[in-house]
């Protein structure tokens, strides 16, 4: 049971800095929140907000669910059950310092979507020279933290729609509106950093 709590924590922690916190103090900044209306974008983005949603309610449920005595955590050993809820904590807390960092990088042109503005300057410093989505990596390594901490029976789904999301938005959305408004520059940059992980998914030039 404490490990549905300490699953539950590092969900709200997490999405309540990089959700909440960030576009809080971007509001301050600059007199408007990083947040943009889930429903205005287009079809493809609001297909991955749909999906994106989707992944964070599995990701509420599972604790949750546990709370209430409708679920049960997928068996293993207690020992690895341990091991298995540090590395989760420390996996998590990572991704969470990735995050953080990666908005800080971008400062007031962190977005939740693509509204035209951010895409001014090309952002290719700090975590973004290896990745091109290191906040994109930080969620799908947060649903693996807390899997490692508590794994139910909707825990892959979690991580799969999670992706599926992910790949939605960064293919069919911002890459095609980072490639139209910097062209060869996205293209250099899109060959040597990943698009999720170093290395892992990069355009061919």
């Amino acid at each position: 049971m404490p490990l549905a709590v300490l699953a539950l924590a590092l969900c709200l922690v997490y999405d309540g800095v990089v959700f909440v916190g960030n576009p809080l103090l971007v509001r301050g900044r600059a007199g408007a929140a990083g947040w943009l209306r889930p429903t205005s974008g287009p079809p493809a983005e609001r297909a991955a907000n749909l999906l994106f949603a989707v992944a964070c309610a599995l990701d509420l449920a599972g604790p949750c669910l546990l709370l209430a005595g409708r679920l049960r955590p997928l068996p293993l050993p207690r020992p690895v059950r341990r091991w298995a809820a540090a590395a989760g904590v420390a996996v998590s807390g990572a991704n969470l310092v990735l995050a953080v960092t990666a908005q800080r990088t971008m400062g007031q042109a962190w977005r939740t979507g693509v509204a035209g503005t951010e895409l001014e300057q090309l952002v290719t410093s700090g975590p973004f020279r290896a990745v091109r989505n290191p906040v994109y990596l930080s969620l799908l390594g947060t649903c693996i933290g807390q899997s490692l901490v508590l794994a139910t029976p909707l825990t892959p789904a979690a991580l799969a729609t999670c992706l599926w999301a992910l790949e939605l938005q960064t293919r069919a959305v911002e890459e095609p509106a980072l490639l139209a408004a910097h062209q060869d520059e996205f293209r250099r940059y899109a060959a040597k950093a990943g698009r999720f992980a170093p290395g892992i998914g990069r355009l061919r030039v």
